[in-house]
This record gives structure tokens, C-alpha cells and sequence, in this order.
């Protein structure tokens, strides 16, 4: 059972631009952007026939040693072994590892899962657009369990009804007993700007473990995680250096060439092997991010951006750390051509989301042909037209068309 907060005619109204007065002209229809905030749900423990969703095996170990232990002291074997079958225990009943997926025109967004918990907790944003011809289209939801993908529980309901009311609740879904959203307007045009610092000795596994608890009080330009939003445009700046191995050889965000160090390859972080060592680098989503001195892209995904440094050993690195500028910006500020929008067009697929066609030789070459495609841009920027199309590209190749097909103008 899903419970509706407000009817769809009233969120259309509200999409619109609410009900007219009389003499009143309508405002034009807008889309509005919404955060949705996936917090927590509660899930029976076992499945609808009683089974369990999982389970986990007698500690077989305790159970031996137990037995081997009394059997040393004397103890007859029979007995002794019904003593460690007691002490290894039974078969026990675990809950599954929720997670959270919602569908909405094409587009489809996921929580991270909660390792066996019937009562989890995710707090984790993503973002929607509903604009009023939208309105009566369905949103789906499901939680599945991480282990096999199997559906705990799913329901459908129009995104009007889902948007209009600050926290929706879905009830008795399946195994589902409750999940509780909380729903709010993205603020339009709002760019967001954090500023701090990467230290040293910042271990990217480590700072993102009590990533709550940061910034830490009284510490000014602590490290901290950014949120971002799926559709959000991210702009990263860095400075300062990195001095691994006790500052025999300091480098910028960039990292350290091999050619500088080639041993140090070896001490990289195993998700960022091909890239410069002590370089500046993050996680979103799960996914490895390279941002050395500058990144900017538009996210897929929503979470948390993470930042450290591509050292597995980071705890004889000095320096003055890096200086980080992270600015978040919504995509109308973008298509409205209200933030410099030249650097988010120039194609740069291969510094995102992924390593694998980033050797060292390869990497060198990438940063002065953003440069230089930066600067062609800034001295000719593209027209309004051409942007929106780009905006809207889904691969290089559109991207290429909608440059070619519409003039720059000043």
C-alpha cells in the first residue's frame, strides 16, 4: 500500500504555477527539480513462506577446537563431541542486504546496500525533473537484495502523488513493511562552493570512513565529502603538493611521472594503477574518479564525492597537502549559460568514471588538449543552441554534430 500525500490535480496546479486568480494570466508551464531522500525502511526477517533470506553456517572452527580441547583433557570422544557441536551452535537466519531502486522516465537510480539489516538506514539523495505534462507518469519502486538480486518488495505510483508531500511512505509492499522517503524542491540556480584541504596523509579510505564527522570543529579547510546530485555540473580545482617518502620528491595534483619514479607505480591505490602516483584523485558512487589539478563533468550518479591521494602508504608523506576548490552547479545554471559553461563541453569522457585507457604516456597528452580546446571555446563561445544540444548529447559523436551544425557566437 503506498500513501498518497496530494492528489495529482494539485501537484500539476503547483508545477504550473498554482491556480489562476480571477484576471490572472497563467504562468507557462515549468519543470521543477526535486531531491529525493531515500532514508530507511523496515523489512520483515524472513520471507513470505517463513524461509529465511539467508543464512549463515555453524561456526564449524569453535566447534573443533571445543571438541579437541576436551578430548586432550580426557573427556570420551562421544561426549566430547556433543560439547563442540553445542559450542559451534546452529544454522542461523539472516536478514537480507537491501537496497533501493527507483525507475522514472528512463532514468534509473540506486542506493548503495545495507548488509544483512532488516531495519536500514540510507539517507542517500538523488535528483528528479517533473515537469506538468509529467505529471500522471509512473515512478517505480523496488527493494532488492544486493545477494542475487532478488525483489524484497515493489510498488508503482504517479510522480505527481510521489513529489507532493515532503515525506512518502510506502507500506506493505511484499516483504516491505515500511520505506520512508522524504522529498524536497531543489533550489533553482543555487551553486554550491567547498573549499578545503586534501592532506597529505589523507587516506581515501580512511577520511571516507567518518565522513559524517567532518569537518572536524575548530580545524579550518578540513577535508570533507561533496554531495552531488545526478544531472549536477562539477567543477574541481586543486593546488599544492604531495611529498611522498619523506619529501625526496614533492609533485602537484598531477602525481609523480614514472619517469620521475617509476617505483613508486607500485605503491598506487588498486583502482588507480594507471595513473601518476600521489596524484589527486576520488570516489563517487563507487566509481574511481582521476582529477589531478582540474576536473569538471556532469554526474550520473548521485553520492557523495570523496577525495584523497593515489598512495597506498600514506603515512611518510609530508607537504603542504592540496588545496581543493569543488563548485556544484544544477543544470539550468549550466544551460543558461550562467556559469562558464566552455569547460563542460570540451570533451575530456576519458579523464571520468574509469581508468583503463589512462596510461601514464596517455595522461600527458590529455590535460594540454583540454587546455587548448578551453581556450578555443572561451575566445568563441558557443551559442545558445549549440549548448543546449551538447547538454542534452549522449555520447561524442552528437556532441560533435551539434558543433558542427550551429555557428559560435560571440
Amino acid at each position: 500500500m503506498v500513501r498518497l500525500g496530494t492528489s495529482i490535480g494539485i501537484v500539476a496546479a503547483m508545477l504550473l504555477g498554482g491556480p489562476p486568480g480571477r484576471g490572472d494570466e497563467r504562468a507557462a508551464p515549468t519543470s521543477q527539480r526535486y531531491k529525493i531522500t531515500v532514508v530507511g525502511a523496515a523489512i520483515a526477517p524472513t520471507r513470505p513462506d517463513g524461509s529465511p533470506w539467508h543464512t549463515e553456517p555453524p561456526d564449524s572452527l569453535l566447534g573443533a577446537i571445543t571438541t579437541l580441547g576436551l578430548i586432550s583433557y580426557g573427556t570420551p570422544p562421544a561426549l566430547a563431541k556433543v560439547a563442540g557441536d553445542t559450542m559451534a551452535g546452529s544454522e542461523k537466519k539472516q536478514p537480507p542486504s537491501p537496497k533501493v531502486r527507483v525507475l522514472f522516465a528512463g532514468e534509473q537510480m540506486e542506493t548503495f546496500p545495507v548488509v544483512r539489516k532488516a531495519s536500514p538506514v540510507w539517507n542517500y539523495s538523488f535528483a528528479i525533473t517533473v515537469s506538468p505534462d509529467r505529471a500522471s507518469e509512473p515512478l517505480y519502486i523496488m527493494v532488492v537484495d544486493a545477494e542475487g538480486d532478488e525483489i524484497i518488495g515493489k510498488t508503482k505510483v504517479e510522480v505527481g502523488a510521489f513529489v507532493g508531500k515532503p515525506g512518502f511512505v510506502v507500506e506493505d509492499a511484499g516483504s516491505v513493511q515500511l520505506l520512508q522517503f522524504k522529498v524536497e524542491p531543489a533550489p533553482p540556480s543555487a551553486s554550491s562552493t567547498f573549499t578545503f584541504t586534501v592532506a597529505p596523509k589523507d587516506d581515501l579510505d580512511k577520511v571516507a570512513a567518518d565522513v559524517d564527522k567532518r569537518p572536524r570543529p575548530g580545524v579550518a579547510g578540513d577535508w570533507r565529502g561533496v554531495p552531488i546530485l545526478n544531472g549536477d555540473y562539477v567543477r574541481i580545482r586543486a593546488t599544492g603538493t604531495v611529498c611522498p617518502n619523506s619529501g625526496s620528491i614533492c609533485a602537484g595534483p598531477e602525481g609523480i611521472s614514472p619517469k620521475r619514479k617509476s617505483s613508486w607505480q607500485s605503491y598506487n591505490r588498486k583502482d588507480f594503477k594507471g595513473l601518476y602516483h600521489a596524484a589527486l584523485i576520488g570516489m563517487l558512487a563507487g566509481k574511481p574518479v582521476y582529477v589531478g589539478r582540474w576536473l569538471e563533468f556532469k554526474a550520473d550518479t548521485a553520492g557523495t564525492l570523496l577525495l584523497g591521494i593515489n598512495d597506498n602508504d600514506v603515512g611518510n608523506n609530508s607537504g603542504t597537502g592540496f588545496q581543493v576548490i569543488v563548485e556544484v552547479n544544477p543544470p539550468d545554471m549550466v544551460s543558461a549559460g550562467t556559469v562558464g559553461s566552455c569547460g563542460y563541453l570540451v570533451d575530456h569522457s576519458k579523464l571520468l568514471m574509469g581508468t583503463d585507457a589512462l596510461s601514464p604516456e596517455a595522461l600527458a597528452k590529455v590535460e594540454p588538449s583540454f587546455a587548448e580546446a578551453l581556450r578555443a571555446c572561451e575566445a568563441k563561445p558557443p551559442s545558445a543552441q549549440v549548448r543546449k544540444c551538447i547538454l542534452d548529447a549522449t555520447d561524442q559523436s552528437t556532441m560533435t554534430a551539434c558543433q558542427a551544425a550551429s555557428p559560435s557566437t560571440k
